[in-house]
């Protein structure tokens, strides 16, 4: 499959963000992590007492802005906020790009990732920090945790535990026996929703390449033919990237 149009796309969404907002974290072609703490901390140390008054949440909310238990750090006008510069994020990658989006706005990466799919494909959703845990227990399957995959799932459901809030209220020693000390912890701080890893900003890959599959191949001619049709792809790229390439790999996978 080409993939050189969804690469091009995923460059220009990368330097739409940094122009908008700053670095990201990029996660594959269509997903990005984004820091914007010291944005909405700036956003409202510019506001008046009035505009403050006046914030509203854009977009949906889980489970309700009823239901928003206010506190005194002031993370109810910063999810506001947060929520206001999605909603510009999104609208400006579909004039400029033609393209929707989906956006999660929480306080860890984890819980951002999974509130975004909520309302997919073409809204945002803020999630309520005090409702962590709750929305956690929603989502029931134990796959739906980024980090959980079918194996672990597997062990994990092998101790009668079915779903993320059976994980939630498993005791620790007994995931200890199966999965040992630091797993554990990870296994629980991930079904209550915690998560401190920071978003790490992506530079430049260090390669430009690209890849493709194809029927066996036997007869120099195709092998040429072949070549050919992946270089020209491969220049565009380089051309794209703007960066001088010092040396080229292939890597041929025989057929077995």
């Amino acid at each position: 499959e080409d993939l050189n149009n969804y690469k091009t796309y995923s460059k220009r969404i990368s330097e739409l963000l940094h122009t908008m907002v700053g670095p990201s974290e990029r996660m594959g072609l269509d997903e990005h992590f984004i820091d914007i703490t010291k944005q909405v901390e700036d956003e409202i140390s510019k506001m008046t007492d009035e505009e403050l008054k006046n914030l509203r949440f854009s977009g949906p909310f889980y489970p309700n802005e009823e239901t928003f238990s206010e506190c005194k750090c002031g993370c109810e006008q910063r999810l506001m906020v947060g929520s206001q510069m999605a909603k510009k994020i999104r609208a400006k990658i579909l004039e400029d790009l033609k393209l929707t989006c989906s956006v999660g706005i929480a306080h860890n990466k984890l819980l951002a990732k999974l509130v975004g799919q909520v309302n997919k494909p073409n809204n945002q959703t803020t999630l309520a920090p005090t409702s962590a845990e709750v929305f956690m227990a929603d989502l029931k399957d134990l796959r739906s945790i980024t980090g959980i995959g079918g194996r672990t799932a597997s062990r994990i459901e092998e101790l009668g535990v079915k779903t993320i809030e059976d994980l939630q209220k498993c005791p620790s020693d007994k995931l200890q026996k199966k999965f040992g000390a630091d797993m554990a912890a990870k296994l629980k701080e991930m079904a209550m929703g915690c998560d401190t890893s920071e978003v790490k900003p992506s530079g430049k890959p260090k390669t430009v390449g690209l890849e493709d599959s194809c029927r066996p191949i036997s007869i120099r001619s195709d092998a040429q033919e072949k070549f050919r049709a992946l270089l020209s792809r491969l220049v565009i790229q380089i051309q794209d990237d703007g960066r001088i390439p010092q040396s080229i790999k292939v890597t041929v996978r025989k057929y077995d």
